[in-house]
C-alpha cells in the first residue's frame, strides 16, 4: 500500500482566511511569572516583618519557598492559554474557543488552589488531617479566592489575545532587495516559490532566478505575509500559492512538497499537521 500524492486545489483555499501560527518566545516566560513574583515580593515582605504572618508549624523561610512554589506554579496558565488560540483565528469559531478557555480556567483554578489549601494545610494545621479536611480547606480557598483568581485569568487572556492578534497584523514587507550580479532586485514576495536556509544565508528560489541574501529564516518569516508563507522545516519557508501537491518522500516516512517551477521543499513531521490544515485537506488516502 502507497500513498498517494495530495494535488492541491488553488482555488479552493488561496480567497479563505488562513489560519496563523504565532511563536512562544522564550522571554514570554518571564512575563508570565512577573505579576507573580510581585504579589509574592509583597507577601514575603509581610512573613519577613510581621509575626502574625507567620506559619507555626514551618520557619519564615520555608513558608516563603513554600509560597514560592505556589505563585511560579501560575506561570503554567499563560502558556496553556496561548496553546489555545492556535491557529488563529479559530477554524471553529469563536465561541466554542471561548466555551473552551472558560472550562479550562475553572480547571486550573481548581488545581492551582487546591495546592493552596494543602500548603496552608501543611502550615498551619495540626498533624492527623487527612483528605477530608483538605478538601474542606480547598472549598474554603476556592470559594475565597476563585474570584480574583478566575478576574486574572481573564485578564491573561485577554491580554494574549492582544499580543497574538498584534503579532499577526505585523504589516509585511511589500518587497525584498536583494543583490545579484552587481545589481539590486526587488523580488515582489508572491514571485518567491520558496526559501532555503543555507548558513549565515537564505536562498531565495524566484519564478526566474536564484537569490541569496545574507538573513536568516526565522527573520524572513516574520517579515513576509504570514497568510501566504509557512514554514514547513527548520531549514524551509515556503509560499503556499506556489504549492501543487504533497507527497510522501520515497524511501522514507516523511513528506515533500512538489512546487511551482518543477522545484521541491522538504516537510518535517513537526508542520506536517499544520500544513494540511493549512492546505485545507485531510489525511492522506491509500490504496
Amino acid at each position: 500500500m502507497t500513498q498517494a500524492n495530495i494535488p492541491i486545489k488553488h482555488n479552493e483555499w488561496r480567497t479563505t482566511a488562513l489560519p496563523v501560527t504565532l511563536r512562544w518566545h522564550q522571554r514570554y516566560w518571564l512575563w508570565a511569572a512577573l505579576p507573580m513574583l510581585l504579589v509574592f515580593a509583597f507577601e514575603a515582605l509581610q512573613i519577613s516583618l510581621l509575626e502574625t504572618s507567620q506559619a507555626p508549624n514551618v520557619s519564615a523561610m520555608a513558608q516563603i519557598l513554600l509560597m514560592l512554589v505556589f505563585f511560579l506554579a501560575w506561570i503554567v496558565v499563560p502558556r496553556v492559554i496561548w496553546q489555545q488560540f492556535h491557529p488563529l483565528p479559530p477554524t471553529n469559531g469563536w465561541l466554542p474557543l471561548l466555551l473552551k478557555l472558560g472550562l479550562i480556567g475553572i480547571g486550573l483554578s481548581a488545581l492551582h488552589l487546591l495546592l493552596l489549601a494543602g500548603l496552608l494545610r501543611l502550615m498551619y494545621s495540626a498533624p492527623g488531617w487527612g483528605i477530608s479536611q483538605l478538601l474542606q480547606s480547598w472549598l474554603e480557598v476556592w470559594l475565597g479566592y476563585a474570584g480574583l483568581w478566575l478576574l486574572l485569568y481573564c485578564l491573561t487572556c485577554l491580554c494574549i489575545g492582544m499580543l497574538q492578534w498584534r503579532q499577526q497584523s505585523v504589516k509585511p514587507m511589500a518587497r525584498i532587495a536583494v543583490r545579484h550580479a552587481g545589481n539590486t532586485y526587488y523580488l515582489q514576495p508572491e514571485d518567491i516559490i520558496w526559501i532555503e536556509a543555507d548558513g549565515n544565508y537564505a536562498r531565495i528560489y524566484h519564478q526566474h532566478q536564484v537569490y541569496m541574501l545574507r538573513q536568516s529564516l526565522s527573520a524572513l518569516q516574520r517579515s513576509l505575509p504570514g497568510t501566504r508563507f509557512m514554514r514547513t522545516h527548520r531549514q524551509a519557508l515556503v509560499n503556499l500559492n506556489q504549492v501543487r501537491s504533497l507527497m510522501p518522500a520515497a524511501g522514507t516516512q516523511t513528506y515533500r512538497l512538489a512546487l511551482n517551477g518543477d522545484l521541491h521543499a522538504p516537510v518535517s513531521r513537526r508542520y506536517l499537521a499544520l500544513l494540511k490544515q493549512r492546505l485545507g485537506q485531510g489525511a492522506p488516502t491509500t490504496h
